[in-house]
C-alpha cells in the first residue's frame, strides 16, 4: 500500500495527531458502514462528518488499513485515499472500482447515496455523446480506468465520468472492451480528446475544479467538459475549458442561442454542445431523477438539437404526425367515396326519371324515395332494369330490392316475396 496520499491529506487537515498510537476505542467502522435502526435515541452513525473520519483514521491508521483489508474488493495495489471511504459494497472515491456503489459527501460534509440526478445525468450524457459520434468515428466511454505519471497528482489512476477518445477502432493488439476501459497513457496510449466530470457538491467538486482540472492539462486532453453543481439542490450548468499552450486550461465564454441557452461549440466533437434544464421540475420527477438536465449536441443535418430523450420524443411526434396523416387521409378517400357515391345516386335517380317518370310517376317517385334510404342498384345496370319494367318484362319490385349483383341477377338468400 502507498502511504504518499495518507501523508499528503494529514498536512492538509492540518493535524499532527500520531499515526501509531494504539486505539482507545474500537473501531468505529462497522457502526459507520452498518447505521442500526433509527430509534430517535441515537444518531446515525452515517452523519459522521468527514472530517471527524479523517481525524479518526489519522490517529488510528492501523485500524484503518485493517479495515480496508477486510474489504472483498481489496486491492494491495491501489492507493486508498483517507479523505475517502470504502465500505462492504460502497464508496466515496471517485476513482476506486466502478463496480461498487457510489456515495458522497454533501455540502454539509455528511455522507449520503449518489443523487438521481447526477446518475441520470451521466447515463443520459454518455448516451447522447455515442449517438452524436456515431458518424464522427471518436469513440465515448463511461468511467474508464486512466493510469498515467503525474508530478502533480496524488495518485497514478484516475476514472472521469465520460470521455472521448481519439479513434474509431482500438489501437492495433487491443480487444475493444480493454481499450475503451483501460487507457494506459503511462505506456503509450493517447489521452481522450475530451473527458466529462460532473460534480458533486462537499465531495468531489473541489477535487473537479483544481486538482483534475490540472491533471487533464498535464495529460494533454483538449478539452474538459464540467457539468457543475455549487450544492445539493443548486441547478447544474455548463462550463468548459480548452488546452492552451499544451500545458494549461482557459474557460470557455458560452454563447447564448435563439433559446438563450448557454452552449459551447466543441473543437473535439465537431460541434456545439448545451445543458438543457428541466422543464417542469417536480419532487417527483427529483426523485427518480427526471430532474436532472439534459447534454444536448446540435445536428446540423437536421437543425435541431438532440439528446436521448428528445429523440425520443421527436420520433414519438413524428409517428404522431404520420398517424394525423394517415387518418387524415383515410377520411379524405372515405369523403371521397361518399361524394361519388352521392354523385352516382343522383345520376341513377336522373335515369331512372327519364324513362320512369312519364309513364309511371307515381312510381318513379317510389323508387327514388326507396333508393334515397336503400341505395340504388349498381350506375350500369339501372337503364337496362328500368326499360325492363317500363315494357313489362320486369316487375316495379325489382326497383325496391338491393338484393342485385353488378350482373343485375338476385343475390343469394335475400327475400324478394314482394316483388312476385
Amino acid at each position: 500500500m502507498r502511504t504518499t496520499v495518507l501523508e499528503r491529506s494529514r498536512s492538509d487537515i492540518g493535524t499532527s495527531l500520531p499515526c501509531d498510537s494504539p486505539p482507545a476505542e474500537p473501531s468505529p467502522y462497522q457502526e459507520w458502514e452498518s447505521p442500526p435502526p433509527d430509534t430517535g435515541m441515537e444518531p446515525d452513525p452515517l452523519e459522521v462528518p468527514r472530517h471527524e473520519r479523517v481525524v479518526w483514521k489519522l490517529a488510528h491508521l492501523d485500524k484503518w488499513r485493517n479495515h480496508l483489508q477486510t474489504l472483498s474488493h481489496y486491492d494491495p495495489g491501489y492507493a486508498y485515499d483517507i479523505t475517502h471511504e470504502y465500505g462492504i459494497d460502497w464508496t466515496t472515491d471517485p476513482d476506486y472500482i466502478p463496480e461498487i456503489g457510489r456515495m458522497h459527501f454533501n455540502e454539509n460534509d455528511i455522507l449520503t447515496p449518489q443523487t438521481n440526478r447526477h446518475r441520470t445525468l451521466q447515463s443520459e450524457a454518455f448516451h447522447t455523446l455515442v449517438e452524436s459520434q456515431a458518424e464522427n468515428g471518436q469513440a465515448v466511454t463511461a468511467e474508464p480506468t486512466v493510469t498515467f505519471v503525474s508530478f502533480t497528482y496524488p495518485k497514478s489512476m484516475i476514472r472521469p465520468d465520460l470521455a472521448v477518445l481519439p479513434w474509431r477502432s482500438p489501437p492495433s493488439g487491443r480487444d475493444l472492451e480493454d481499450a475503451l476501459f483501460n487507457i494506459h497513457i503511462n505506456e503509450g496510449d493517447p489521452a481522450p480528446l475530451l473527458v466529462v466530470e460532473i460534480t458533486s457538491p462537499g465531495s468531489t467538486r473541489p477535487d473537479d475544479l483544481k486538482g483534475k482540472m490540472q491533471l487533464y492539462a498535464e495529460l494533454g486532453v483538449a478539452e474538459y467538459v464540467l457539468i457543475d453543481s455549487p450544492s445539493k439542490n443548486a441547478p447544474y450548468s455548463l462550463r468548459a475549458f480548452g488546452l492552451q499552450g499544451g500545458h494549461a486550461y482557459r474557460e470557455a465564454v458560452l454563447q447564448a442561442d435563439s433559446e438563450g441557452i448557454p452552449n459551447y461549440h466543441s473543437e473535439a466533437l465537431g460541434f456545439p454542445i448545451r445543458l438543457r434544464q428541466p422543464d417542469s421540475p417536480s419532487v417527483e420527477t427529483a426523485r427518480i431523477g427526471l430532474q436532472a438536465p439534459r447534454l444536448q449536441w446540435f445536428d446540423a443535418s437536421v437543425a435541431r438539437w438532440r439528446d436521448v430523450r428528445t429523440d425520443t420524443e421527436h420520433q414519438l411526434q413524428v409517428a404522431e404526425a404520420e398517424r394525423d396523416r394517415a387518418e387524415a387521409e383515410r377520411d379524405r378517400a372515405e369523403a371521397e367515396r361518399d361524394r361519388a357515391e352521392a354523385e352516382q345516386l343522383e345520376a341513377s335517380i336522373g335515369t331512372m326519371r327519364v324513362l320512369l317518370a312519364d309513364s309511371k310517376p307515381q312510381a318513379a317517385q317510389r323508387v327514388e324515395e326507396f333508393w334515397r334510404r336503400h341505395g340504388a342498384p349498381a350506375g350500369h345496370l339501372v337503364a337496362a332494369l328500368v326499360k325492363d319494367v317500363v315494357t313489362g318484362d320486369a316487375p316495379l319490385e325489382t326497383l325496391l330490392h338491393t338484393g342485385l349483383d353488378d350482373t343485375g341477377k338476385d343475390i343469394p338468400d335475400v327475400d324478394h316475396s314482394s316483388a312476385t
